[in-house]
Order: structure tokens, then C-alpha cells, then sequence
């Protein structure tokens, strides 16, 4: 296995593309859940705004927690 100076650049450049890539995950979703719990008509296909959210994946369990979710929501 190698090791050095180039190694710890290119795991530092991995390290920070890795965070890169989850923080413009977090936002992607964290807007779409907005967009869905919003009083406006989301498309032709949800007429009518959402008042619940299901999470079923890991590491989104404190997203209710950091988003300013609209009043009546309901997370589980």
C-alpha cells in the first residue's frame, strides 16, 4: 500500500468531493420536501400540498429537526 504526501492529497480531494456530494444531496431533498409541504399546487399530479413525511432512509431522522416545516406537519 502506498503512502505520502500524494496519497493524503488525493484522499483529501475524495474526502471533500464526499462532502460536497452530501451536502448538495441534503438541499436537493430538503427543497423537494419544502416544495411538497408548501400551500401551493406542487404539479398536475399532487394538486393539493402534503402534511406528512415518512422518512424511510437512514441519517435523515433530524431533518424534521432542521428544517423550519410548516405548521400541522407531521413527521415520522
Amino acid at each position: 500500500m502506498q503512502s505520502g504526501p500524494g496519497m493524503r492529497k488525493q484522499s483529501d480531494s475524495k474526502r471533500r468531493h464526499c462532502v460536497t456530494r452530501f451536502a448538495l444531496r441534503t438541499k436537493l431533498i430538503d427543497d423537494q420536501v419544502l416544495a411538497a409541504l408548501s400551500d401551493t399546487k406542487v404539479s398536475e399530479d399532487q394538486p393539493e400540498a402534503v402534511r406528512q413525511v415518512v422518512v424511510l432512509g437512514a441519517g435523515m431522522d433530524t431533518r424534521a429537526w432542521r428544517m423550519d416545516l410548516p405548521e400541522g406537519t407531521v413527521h415520522l
